[in-house]
């Protein structure tokens, strides 16, 4: 038997697995530094979890006869992309410097405005060169994906990496539709707990070497046991069979929703018009526009409290909870479950709609550690196959078109 995984490669069911996923863990209970999860908050997020659920198989059904496959004869090619792509990155660097040069990139690196404009280009440009490699096979495609992965290297961009992988990823199933057998799925997730292991290891070697710069007696033998008292992991945790070194992913997996659960605790806000209105500006459009209107009105976006500093997200809905309390949650959820459909019709005759619905899906995965979906430099890019498909009607002028008028006023 032969399961296709492009099924799940849509908005709806990657939301479904993570946060599925996050609630699981959370209700096992590994670490007493989490607050117990309240009975409101598991039912709404069990009902949230099924309604998606739900719309993901609409969903499903709709994509497969909307989104024309392979590509488009496009006047604006991928050189295109990159060159533009490598002028702002040339502007940027020239106007901040390189951070890794000297290990640290600051906050306002960059060129305002543009700097956002080239992280979100950067990341489309390595996702329209991998749609044509997994089209063609050329492998000199690799080289300018390659590349582009350097720049985000060059500033010290993790985020940048990660998010841009992921919606390769999506890209790489919605286009190449693979088929696994039971047994391709077993070895796939048991790659993955062989990464969270070692994912464990490094986090286990760099926190002993950081405690260890700070005193010469401290024990720099290999455990898990500083971690292990950070995250203060449960008997239950301690005394079974896993490895203590699962634990740094439990506390990255488990912690967003820790963090919400805090805030719930902490306050209940009231529904006001004008909350709800500092939700919409805040929590749902581009934070390089919000970021103005804020400025204009003088006001700050809310930012959630954090158990533990160290764990500094909170998933998508801790933002919309601070302004409007559930009532705010339910309303963003509303606008999420809506976004998906809506893009699939706006997007359905374009050509590089993949591209977009392959970021959407990113979007919506990492939707567990914070709301992407108003970050202007990954987000934006679900706007791009417009933009590009808008370019592509334009009747541009070919050289010679632009010279023979020019000759013939010399002539005469």
């Amino acid at each position: 038997m032969k399961f296709n995984l492009q099924k799940t490669a849509n908005p709806y069911m990657v939301f479904c697995m993570a946060w599925a996923l996050c609630l699981a863990l959370y209700v096992i209970g590994w670490s007493e530094l989490f607050p117990k999860i309240s009975t409101p908050l598991l039912i709404f997020l069990s009902v949230v979890i099924l309604v998606f659920l739900a719309l993901s198989f609409f969903y499903n059904r709709i994509k497969s006869d909307t989104v024309p496959p392979g590509l488009a004869n496009m006047k604006i090619s991928n050189r295109a992309l990159f060159i533009f792509n490598l002028i702002l990155w040339l502007c940027n660097f020239a106007y901040s410097g390189i951070p890794i040069l000297t290990g640290l990139r600051d906050a306002d690196f960059g060129i305002p405005t543009v700097i956002v404009l080239a992280t979100s280009l950067n990341s489309f440009t390595i996702l329209c060169y991998f749609f044509t490699y997994l089209h063609s096979g050329k492998k000199i495609l690799l080289l300018n994906i390659g590349f582009c992965f350097i720049i985000f290297v060059m500033i010290i961009s993790r985020g940048g990496i990660m998010m841009t992988a992921s919606s390769m990823f999506f890209l790489w199933l919605n286009v190449k539709k693979p088929l696994v057998t039971f047994k391709k799925v077993l070895l796939i997730i048991a790659s993955i707990f062989f990464v969270m292991y070692l994912f464990g290891v490094a986090g286990n070697y760099r926190t002993i070497k950081d405690v260890a710069s700070y005193t010469d007696t401290f024990d720099q033998s290999y455990n898990s046991d500083i971690i292990l008292g950070i995250g203060q992991a449960s008997d239950s945790f301690e005394n079974s069979i896993i490895p203590g070194e699962f634990f740094w992913s439990y506390l990255y997996i488990t912690s967003p929703l820790s963090n919400l659960q805090y805030n719930l605790n902490r306050s209940d806000p009231s529904v006001t018009l004008d909350n709800v209105v500092a939700l919409v500006n805040n929590e749902i459009v581009f934070d390089a526009v919000s970021k103005r209107v804020d400025d204009v009105f003088n006001t700050v976006r809310k930012k959630p409290a954090l158990i533990v500093e160290q764990l500094t997200v909170c998933t998508t809905l801790a933002g919309s909870y601070l302004y409007a309390g559930w009532t705010g949650m339910i309303i963003f959820i509303l606008f999420f479950a809506v976004i998906p459909i809506f893009y699939l019709f706006l997007i359905n005759k374009n050509p590089l709609g993949i591209i977009g619905i392959s970021v959407l899906c990113s979007i919506y995965f990492l939707s567990i550690f914070d709301n992407m979906l108003t970050l202007t430099g990954f987000s934006i890019q679900i706007l791009y196959p417009f933009v590009l498909f808008y370019f592509n009607k334009i009747k541009l002028p070919t050289l010679s078109q632009i010279i023979k008028p020019v000759n013939t006023i010399y002539d005469s």
